[in-house]
This record gives structure tokens, C-alpha cells and sequence, in this order.
């Protein structure tokens, strides 16, 4: 695995995997997940359209951090820059917030 992160940038090899792993807050506080509530990371292209690679998290680990595995059937696609978002949404898929690549573009690379 020779993935690379950079603040909100993540870089990583085509055909590769790896686990990334996100902290969500409130304030300066660790964020934990309430019943039902879940964590969804995203990768769309950079022009808009559907995500290519979607992943749900349901559990935080004791640092409160929530997990996606990322195998290398997900990022073998076409080298490039992608967006990608962490959206927290409670138990019915209703949206909660979007605290990672809502207004502030999150860049996912594949290379």
C-alpha cells in the first residue's frame, strides 16, 4: 500500500489498496456516532456525476477514528484527479452533515 495524504488530498496507485482512516470532530472534540448514525466516504469525478467508489463506515475504533477499506477492484480506474467527501447521515440516509468536501474540494489522485 503506498497511499499518500496531505491534509485533504489523498493520493494512491490505481489497482491499489489501502485503509483510510477518518477522525470526525465537533469543535475540538472527538465526534462519536449515535445509534443509526453512519459515516459515508465518497469518490466522484471532478466534474460532478455519480460516485465510483462509495463506502460506508457504522463503527469508530477506541480512537474514535471509523475505517474504509479500499480494495484494489476500487481504485482500478482510469489515473487521474478525482473529489471525494465524508458525509455523516443518520439511520435513514438523511444527510447530517458533510464535513469533509462540502465546500472546500477534497482531492483523491489516482496514479
Amino acid at each position: 500500500m503506498a497511499i499518500k495524504t496531505d491534509g485533504t488530498s489523498i493520493i494512491i496507485p490505481a489497482g491499489d489498496s489501502a485503509e483510510i482512516a477518518i477522525t470526525p470532530h465537533s469543535g475540538e472534540d472527538i465526534y462519536s456516532l449515535a445509534a443509526g448514525e453512519k459515516i459515508v466516504f465518497s469518490v466522484f469525478p471532478i466534474n460532478g456525476g455519480d460516485a465510483i467508489i462509495e463506502k460506508v463506515a457504522e463503527m469508530q475504533n477506541d480512537e474514535g477514528a471509523v475505517i474504509f477499506s479500499l480494495t484494489p477492484e476500487d481504485t482500478k480506474i482510469p489515473r487521474g484527479c478525482y473529489c471525494w467527501t465524508a458525509k455523516l447521515v443518520d439511520g435513514s440516509g438523511e444527510l447530517i452533515d458533510t464535513f469533509i468536501g462540502g465546500l472546500n474540494t477534497a482531492v483523491f489522485y489516482v496514479k
